[in-house]
């Protein structure tokens, strides 16, 4: 195994890293059963890898071999043309509106950690929980 193989793989979890979301996409369900998100769990895999298959197919397809894998190469070689500037501003915005997800779900998580370390809110919640339901 080379560096390559491992660089694929970490792509690969990194493109299908929605576990965050999977917690509010299960709130947001009209019928809320384990089913159902595993249902819609798998729409998303199957839709995701179809985009992700088709757009590597599509880039073949129109350049060619041409073009380096790393789409920032690429652009370096456009320098101070308007596509790659286009480009460059398209990447900054795409960034941009994602960290706030990603920073939104681990504040989240550290401060459930936070809460649970130092008040047991979610273990006393539970243990309610399961006190009502066996009597």
């Amino acid at each position: 195994m080379d560096i390559s193989s491992i660089k694929g793989v970490a792509i690969i979890i990194v493109a299908f890293s929605m576990q965050q979301n999977l917690f509010p996409m299960y709130n947001s369900l009209r019928v809320k059963t384990n089913k159902e998100a595993l249902r819609a769990t798998l729409y998303t895999v199957f839709i995701c890898g179809c985009v992700y298959l088709a757009i590597p197919l599509l880039g073949l397809f129109f350049f060619g071999h041409v073009v380096d894998q790393n789409i920032l190469n690429n652009i370096a070689v456009e320098q101070d043309k308007v596509p790659s500037i286009v480009l460059r501003v398209i990447f900054l915005l795409v960034l941009g509106c994602h960290v706030p997800f990603i920073f939104f779900t681990g504040k989240e998580s550290t401060l459930i950690i936070v809460d649970e370390i130092m008040r047991n809110s979610i273990s006393k919640a539970l243990s309610e929980n399961i006190e009502a339901a066996a009597y």
